[in-house]
């Protein structure tokens, strides 16, 4: 009976840790990378300025406004956008992670004549029919500069330098569309991954040669893949016996990881070295206590 109580003693104070490292997660989520993350390459004036389709809501809760400049006119940029969709050109992300959740998302890497056209009143699918058939009708196009998804945001490409362009997408949520607690914390970091990577895709593509990348790229599989390593080694830390050195060193770790998922560039440097931070603490933790 003792060792019953002990088991359960244990598997409390674990999952109260894991509760507690989640809740950090979140803290560092909320107060250090979503204001960041909203504007995410903006400038002020950008942030500020009025863009086509604010009109759509008019009276938001809350805004985004993500940018990038592309060194390719609007007009190649926009062939890449208005292929967007899932039974389309896929969006560009890490459809690795999209079609674990039955997506089916294949992005293209090239242009497709048969995709370069959308009107108002069409949909952008999210998912195949019949698994969960999430769309976002089209409201407003105006090739090449501006499309506006309900549900989504606006598009916009301004011509920017010397034959570049400016990439925004801005989105704007309203009262009543969903509890704000999910979406503060759970869906916009996981959104906001995948519109970065989207938009970086996208300047990819648009900028690249004849010869297309691959998208997602080697290095989105081992950045991501490093930074699940990292949790999988914070989870059996805080599945050992607890230490004050053990809870500080999982701590760390988890807001190392954070930084790496959200903050830093998705690049394969900041996820092998995220987890190479998280081994060597995980190492010198364990030889401490068999020494």
């Amino acid at each position: 009976m003792a060792e019953k109580k002990s088991r359960v003693k244990k598997l409390f104070r674990i999952l109260g840790l894991w509760v507690f490292l989640i809740i950090l997660g979140e803290v560092v989520w909320v107060f250090f990378i979503s204001p960041w993350a909203a504007g995410f390459g903006t400038t002020r004036d950008e942030r500020d300025r009025t863009l086509p389709g604010d009109h759509f809501v008019p009276n938001p809760i809350g805004q985004s406004t993500h940018a990038l400049t592309i060194n390719a006119p609007p007009e190649e940029v926009w062939r890449w956008l208005v292929q967007i969709g899932q039974d389309r050109g896929g969006f560009y992300s890490l459809t690795f992670l999209e079609n674990l959740v039955g997506a089916d998302i294949h992005n293209s890497t090239e242009i497709r004549p048969k995709w370069q056209e959308l009107k108002v009143g069409d949909i952008v699918r999210l998912s195949p029919p019949g698994k969960g058939d999430l769309t976002c009708p089209v409201l407003a196009v105006e090739p090449p500069r501006f499309l506006y998804l309900k549900g989504w945001g606006a598009f916009v490409l301004e011509p920017f330098g010397s034959g570049g362009t400016r990439f925004f997408i801005r989105g704007r949520s309203e009262a009543g569309s969903m509890p704000w607690v999910a979406m503060k914390l759970f869906l916009e970091p996981i959104h906001f991954i995948m519109q970065r990577r989207m938009m970086l895709g996208i300047r990819e593509v648009a900028e690249a040669g004849p010869k297309k990348p691959a998208i997602p790229s080697a290095g989105d599989y081992v950045w991501f893949l490093s930074l699940v390593a990292a949790g999988l080694l914070i989870l059996i830390l805080t599945a050992s016996r607890f230490t004050i050195k053990k809870f500080a060193a999982a701590s760390g770790a988890v807001i190392l990881v954070a930084l790496a998922l959200l903050r830093l560039p998705p690049s394969p440097f900041f996820g092998v070295g995220v987890l190479l931070l998280v081994l060597i603490a995980f190492v010198r933790l364990f030889r401490a206590k068999t020494g």
